[in-house]
């Protein structure tokens, strides 16, 4: 069944999506640790159209596809760091959110590797991220435009 197309339907909402975009464009993140935030956001929301989008940024980027396939299993990987490690601990509290929040654990851990503007902009990032599969599952994106 074909869905609504918002970016045709609401284009005023993806312009404000893409603002957001563009402030995070100026945040200068690692851009490997934000793919693997997108990825990993991606792949526990189940859009395949970000995980195609993101996977395909990260590999661009120097990511391995080793570490690609290890994502999932992140925690009982040894292919990440300690700092990578905390960033996809906020990634799957932030997807959770309902579960517990972020927890003083994880922001502790955050803290050790980025200051507050860091981690605020870590959060709107994930939160962006989770607002963009949530539309992409919700219209059927990857039916939409055949990957």
């Amino acid at each position: 069944m074909t869905r609504v197309n918002i970016y045709q339907a609401q284009p005023a909402a993806y312009k404000a999506f893409f603002a957001v975009e563009a402030y995070l464009k100026q945040c200068a993140f690692d851009p490997i640790i934000e793919e693997l935030i997108r990825v990993r956001t991606s792949q526990m929301n189940g859009c395949a159209y970000c995980i195609h989008v993101h996977t395909q940024g990260a590999l661009q980027h120097g990511e391995s596809a080793e570490r690609l396939f290890a994502l999932s299993v992140w925690k009982e990987s040894t292919l990440f760091s300690e700092k990578e490690r905390a960033v996809l601990a906020l990634v799957e509290e932030m997807v959770h959110i309902y579960a517990q929040g972020i927890t003083d654990a994880t922001y502790v851990s955050l803290s050790k590797y980025f200051n507050e503007d860091d981690i605020a902009q870590l959060m709107v990032l994930c939160t962006m991220m989770n607002a963009w599969n949530r539309l992409g599952v919700a219209t059927h994106a990857n039916e939409q435009t055949k990957y």
